[in-house]
């Protein structure tokens, strides 16, 4: 008989950025911060904006380990960095990596961060949901930031 670490080392991976969670065949990314660089630039601090290219590459690296079609990709809050308008920086590279994610899974579900107040006109531009947690089975996955997060069902 297995262990439970064993048992949960089996169903669930860390694959760089994300959380695989094989018998839900679903990857969990959290915190991408999608504008960072546009807000250093708007505070004075110049840097070359490299943060979406490197993401794509890791996440290559992550799809090419999964050798199978996947159900879902869930990102858990803090898809974009700005709490409050979307820059263009924002606007450009969410759908880009949305439009990535696309043609990897069925459906892609965001939880909403606190860093995603105004996230909600990118989402419905993809008809994308966003929700304050997610129940995959007997697994709650929640941003965290605000105890109704934590709510679970009875």
């Amino acid at each position: 008989m297995k262990d439970i670490g064993t048992a949960m080392a089996e169903e669930i991976r860390i694959l760089d950025l994300a959380l695989y969670l094989r018998k839900h065949k679903t990857l969990i990314f959290s915190d991408f911060h999608i504008g960072y660089e546009e807000m250093l630039t708007s505070r004075g601090t110049l840097i070359p904006r490299f943060q979406l290219r490197n993401t794509m590459a890791r996440l290559e690296k992550i799809f090419t380990t999964i050798n199978h079609p996947l159900e879902r990709i869930i990102i858990n809050g803090d898809l974009k960095h700005e709490f409050g308008n979307i820059s263009v920086q924002e606007w450009r590279e969410i759908l880009k990596l949305i439009d990535y994610f696309s043609s990897k899974c069925k459906e892609i579900i965001i939880i909403k961060g606190n860093h995603d107040v105004k996230l909600m006109p990118i989402a419905r531009k993809r008809n994308i949901r966003i929700v304050t947690n997610y129940h995959l089975g007997n697994i709650l996955i929640a941003h965290g930031d605000t105890l109704e997060d934590m709510s679970i069902p009875l």
